[in-house]
């Protein structure tokens, strides 16, 4: 529940300072709004594919790491003091 409360408060708070930023840069609060929501979208789907992607590495590590252990039993002793790089 911390963390969830900590995403929320820096999310706020990035926004705001995006709309603070933008405001400042073009004068016009509406311009500071518009970029603001787009950033705060922009970088949770940003967010969400990097999640993933490394989620998905990790599967494919655990995958790895099982295939090994299991053909363990199966390779020869060379392979077990050096084992290959796969």
């Amino acid at each position: 529940m911390k963390i969830l409360k900590k995403t929320i408060s820096f999310r706020i708070l990035a926004s705001i300072s995006t709309l603070l930023i933008a405001w400042g840069i073009t004068g016009n609060p509406v311009t500071g709004i518009t970029v603001s929501a787009i950033q705060a979208g922009a970088n949770t789907a940003i967010f969400y594919a990097h999640e993933k992607a490394w989620e998905d590495n990790d599967i494919k590590h655990e995958i790895r790491k099982l295939k090994i252990e299991v053909n363990e039993e199966k390779m020869p002793e060379e392979y077990k003091k050096h084992p290959p790089m796969w």
